[in-house]
């Protein structure tokens, strides 16, 4: 069976609505894209179609839905065309534009190979254009010497730069955000990306992306 505490129950997922309305918090919430027989099959959105329902219903308040995260194994126009009949269902329950959830995808690690293929089909669909950037190794032994430096600074903007051209010639009036990010991944590095060491790569990477027109920077994470 499945595991209960890798599973959202509705119980669970009334108590994180309500945090946020308390806290004054928009929910951004990352829908699974792996209900699919393969990887150039197109995903079965029953479930989200029932969770859209149970959501209405009950007059929960999200502000948007990404879709799939870093799925780069799946046909970039498989995946846009999943994107196309996500924001089709999602406009079915909220047939009220000002009141609709966003459509924000498509979540992968930096790749504007992917994103030539993908955005001209669902470009037109997408209310923000995500990516996830994470800038050194958590294993790597020097990364506190690494981050202060101009070299492990300025990468950020190499590998954003593409991004941010296809989503500009293929989804121009879509917002762009950095959906997932931080100094290092494999879970960052103790006493490195949790200490004011870091602090150096974040206001540099705040400051970087805000002069290039990105709206959203969303640090990995709270936990």
């Amino acid at each position: 069976g499945t595991d209960p505490d890798l599973c959202l129950n509705m119980t669970r997922w009334a108590e994180l609505v309500a945090f946020c309305d308390e806290t004054g918090l928009n929910l951004v919430f990352g829908l699974n894209g792996m209900t699919r027989q393969n990887n150039s099959a197109p995903a079965d959105l029953a479930n989200h179609d029932a969770f859209f329902a149970h959501i209405t219903t009950h007059g929960q308040r999200v502000y948007g839905f990404e879709f799939g995260n870093e799925k780069s194994k799946i046909d970039p126009e498989v995946m846009a065309r999943d994107f196309i009949a996500l924001a089709a269902l999602v406009a079915k329950h909220w047939p009220d534009a000002r009141t609709r959830p966003r459509i924000i995808g498509n979540d992968l690690n930096t790749n504007p190979v992917y994103l030539a293929k993908f955005l001209p089909v669902a470009g037109h669909v997408l209310d923000v254009v995500t990516y996830h950037d994470y800038a050194g190794y958590g294993h790597d032994p020097e990364l506190a010497q690494k981050i202060p430096t101009v070299e492990f600074l300025d990468s950020v903007w190499r590998r954003a730069a593409g991004v941010q051209a296809q989503q500009l010639a293929h989804a121009p009036t879509a917002e762009l955000w950095a959906g997932e990010l931080a100094a290092a991944y494999a879970s960052g590095r103790d006493g490195v990306t949790n200490t004011f060491i870091s602090s150096f790569w974040y206001a540099d990477t705040l400051g970087i992306l805000a002069r290039h027109n990105h709206t959203g920077m969303c640090r990995q994470t709270l936990l």
